[in-house]
């Protein structure tokens, strides 16, 4: 068996982007992975693109829902729940794009992103890295996307949010959960 890369460097981080938003579920934002210092979601030709308000290295828009997108994928992948080389889809719902994960090893997955265009004569593919994408260890992906849960409930917190609000509270929640899945 084929050895795996234990010290890849992994760097996984949101935007946020709204302010003045009155829902949790409005607040806009993205997320940028990186396997040595390659990212992960990047599209071909991005610099000959218009993106018009938006910032190509960050996909998604309504973070909140992608990162309880990301966290229920890698719930399933650390509780046993898919088998090895069986892909899981994480959508980032509002881009038509999406990651894929696929455990190759009991503490290794590959993870790799995937787009369409919703126009067929334009199509925006990824680089053929992103598509093929990348080996990194399930429990170091795993915390980076807990961090990442964490920094958003503090933002949205900055953003005038209370902890309290019914869709932040299960979203809390849920990174606890999470929390304690990852630690044991």
């Amino acid at each position: 068996m084929p050895k795996l890369a234990v010290n890849v460097s992994l760097s996984v981080s949101i935007w946020v982007a709204d302010e003045g938003v009155s829902s949790v579920v409005m607040v806009r934002g993205g997320i940028k992975i990186e396997v040595e210092s390659k990212r992960v979601n990047q599209y071909q030709n991005e610099e000959e693109r218009d993106w018009y308000d938006w910032n190509p290295e960050f996909v998604g828009d309504h973070l909140r829902s992608d990162l309880v997108n990301w966290v229920t994928a890698l719930e399933r992948i650390q509780m046993g729940d898919v088998d090895r080389y069986k892909r899981v889809r994480v959508d980032i719902e509002a881009m038509n794009a999406y990651f894929l994960l696929e455990p190759i090893s009991e503490s290794h997955l590959r993870v790799a992103f995937r787009a369409r265009s919703r126009e067929e004569d334009d199509p925006i593919p990824p680089t053929a890295n992103s598509a093929r994408g990348y080996v990194v260890r399930t429990e170091q992906l795993s915390n980076e996307i807990l961090d990442c849960g964490r920094e958003f409930l503090e933002q949205t917190l900055q953003l005038g949010f209370f902890r309290t609000q019914p869709q932040l509270a299960a979203f809390s929640e849920m990174v606890d959960d999470f929390e304690a899945l990852v630690a044991s």
